[in-house]
């Protein structure tokens, strides 16, 4: 299946799922946003609820602000600003991507719809990442497709989203980032590394709680598509080489990647967030560990739920590698060892 068809049957797939989650928003999305994900009032519209969607709204807006050229660049005028424009500079990427998106929905109709189109496209493309990189795993295209349906109900998919918080629309550059990753890996395309490279910035550009675990996971996705490389990559150094070579454009983001982490450190300086967050903090505002097998009411709990079917399902894909490895021990150890790579990976 070529990229264009995976494309157009993506958006087919996701827009009756982002119907079904969103709803009523759908029928609202030229006048509302949503402002969580569990809604008391869910036949009722009410204006300015405290929330983050507010924030991000007024974020978006502000960076379209700039773009039309009413702000100053890199300038927040309107909060907490005591009368003096320059002292209010922020050299903030201000969530480049999705005020891209948001400002074209907005020309095109009005901000809410801009809004709701961001979000729509981060799920939209998420699951065409997912799918093209479960594609490169199994043969048959519509099984990639059915597997990769699976990334995009999860709850914390749509929690985040629909509460107004940017971890939400900014999953969708995780994919894309093992995606990109797994092409250079295995395959040693500079386009991939590409990918990678831009997918990491963009994530660093939006929201920094998914910058940091791509960040940690960037290593250990290499490593995965190592395992699953034919020939096994490290025999013989030429391969390693082509490998490293074929890194080249990840490189260059990587500096990007570099100043972003320094100019976000330097923003914080003086704040109470430089020193970062005692264990105890971290374990109060953590949900608890049954929430991932059990389903919870607070939003805190039910956007780490999994189920206990799906780990069923892992657990006996894993055992079906373990009887390929006891079969063919020449070849089943591959992805014998990817799954218990991604099993450790979701453990930990």
């Amino acid at each position: 299946m070529s990229i264009q068809k995976t494309l157009a049957c993506s958006f087919l797939i996701v827009l009756p799922i982002w119907l079904w989650f969103s709803w009523p928003l759908p029928k609202q999305v030229l006048s509302d946003i949503p402002a969580g994900f569990a809604c008391a009032e869910r036949q009722h519209s009410r204006e300015m609820i405290p929330g983050d969607h507010l924030q991000l709204l007024y974020r978006l807006w502000l960076g379209r602000d700039m773009i039309e050229g009413h702000t100053p660049w890199f300038h927040d005028l309107y909060q907490f600003n005591t009368g003096r424009d320059e002292d209010r500079f922020e050299p903030d990427p201000n969530f480049f991507f999705f005020t891209v998106l948001f400002s074209l929905g907005s020309w095109a109709v009005n901000d809410a719809f801009g809004y709701n189109a961001a979000g729509f496209v981060s799920v939209w493309l998420s699951y065409f990442f997912v799918w093209l990189l479960v594609r490169r795993y199994v043969d048959n295209p519509w099984v990639a497709g059915l597997t990769a349906l699976i990334g995009v109900v999860l709850p914390y998919r749509w929690i985040p989203f629909l509460g107004g918080s940017t971890t939400g629309p900014d999953m969708m550059f995780v994919p894309a980032l093992c995606l990109g990753l797994d092409l250079a890996v295995r395959e040693n395309r500079k386009g991939g590394a590409a990918l990678a490279g831009a997918a990491l910035l963009l994530s660093g550009w939006s929201d920094t709680h998914v910058f940091f675990f791509s960040m940690l996971l960037t290593p250990a996705w290499c490593l995965v598509a190592a395992f699953g490389r034919r020939p096994f990559p490290w025999a013989q150094p030429r391969d390693v080489w082509k490998t490293v070579r074929a890194f080249w454009p990840f490189a260059v983001f990587a500096v990007g990647v570099a100043l972003t982490v320094y100019v976000t450190q330097h923003n914080l300086k003086g704040a109470r967030m430089a020193g970062g967050r005692s264990m105890h903090e971290v374990m109060l505002n953590s949900p608890e560990w049954t929430s991932f097998f059990l389903w919870a009411d607070d939003d805190r709990g039910a956007q780490i739920y999994v189920g206990i079917f799906l780990v069923a399902l892992l657990g006996a894909g894993w055992l079906a590698s373990v009887v390929r490895v006891w079969r063919d021990r020449r070849e089943g150890w591959r992805p014998f060892v990817v799954l218990t790579c991604l099993g450790l990976g979701l453990g930990l």
